[in-house]
């Protein structure tokens, strides 16, 4: 798609009775993936577009909060957790087999991996996957 200011006039929409032009979605669309890419100048992207620099930083912004609010829809929800004080300890002690035979636990990161530790699983064992996890 062609980006300068010879083609901006084509991709007005309207122009509203104070004289502000709506361009075509494609067309900021366009711009803004320019402006996005490493090393790109938002001042000169909008001067060869023809488009006020103030206008398409807001469009840049506007993209930037679609994608966050899009990207937060597929985050973890986070579950209420409630610690008391006189809740007796559930540590074993060192060197112990932790959990039952059909037990286990799943650890998905950030990322998306996955960790999974069995239920036959010293206390060690699990400690050593904690510290090399952070």
């Amino acid at each position: 798609m062609d980006v300068n200011a010879d083609s901006a006039l084509a991709h007005v929409v309207r122009v509203d009775a104070r004289g502000r032009r709506r361009y075509r979605e494609p067309f900021k669309q366009e711009l803004v993936r320019r402006c996005l890419e490493p090393g790109a100048s938002v001042s000169r992207l909008s001067i060869e577009a023809g488009v006020n620099t103030n206008l398409l930083r807001r469009w840049i912004l506007l993209e930037q909060r679609r994608v966050q609010q899009a990207s937060a829809g597929n985050a973890p929800a986070l579950l209420p957790v409630v610690v008391t004080a006189d809740a007796p300890s559930l540590s074993p002690p060192p060197g112990a087999v932790c959990g039952h035979a059909g037990g286990g636990i799943e650890i998905e990161l950030a990322s998306g991996a996955r960790v999974r530790i069995g239920a036959a699983v010293s206390t060690e064992q699990v400690s050593a996957v904690i510290a090399a996890l952070r």
